[in-house]
């Protein structure tokens, strides 16, 4: 298998992987929202909750990008 092509099927592996992980943490940001919304009583107290889920949301996408990176350099690495 030539570079190219193991590079081709890493960098499709890696917008799968992150497209699935972005999902994921799409679902647990919609299911947090919902249970702060009918928790909390205070429009403040619940604007804050939504931008706290939403900045470790964030977060975590930009975690789960630099570790699918850091393994496929890694995975082209050993190839070599």
């Amino acid at each position: 298998m030539t570079r190219e092509r193991r590079e081709q099927l890493a960098h499709d592996a890696k917008g799968k992987i992150f497209n699935e992980y972005k999902q994921a943490l799409n679902d647990i940001y919609v299911r947090f929202e919902k249970k702060s919304s009918q928790t909390s009583t205070k429009p403040d107290e619940e604007r804050q909750t939504r931008q706290l889920l939403l900045d470790l949301k964030h977060a975590m996408e930009t975690k789960g990008a630099e570790l699918i990176e850091n393994k496929r350099k890694e995975l082209l690495k050993e190839m070599a």
